[in-house]
């Protein structure tokens, strides 16, 4: 399944790298839910959340992940 995702890995990464500050966070933390890679989403979507307490998308995530544990 990664290979699915190998593009928007490395362009969600990237624009997350070059600016911590990026909405692109919730995206990112979605693929890696897809891959099963909770902790690593968690990590993204609260770090996100801190940087945009407004961002609804980043709350789903974070329930979508707490579901899926």
């Amino acid at each position: 399944m990664k290979k699915e995702y190998t593009h928007l890995l490395d362009k969600y990464e990237s624009e997350l790298d070059e600016n911590p500050r990026s909405k692109c966070f919730a995206p990112l933390a979605e693929i890696y839910r897809k891959m099963g890679m909770h902790h690593e989403a968690l990590a993204v979507l609260k770090q996100g959340i801190r940087n945009h307490p407004e961002d609804e998308l980043g709350f789903l995530g974070l329930a979508f992940c707490y579901f899926d544990l």
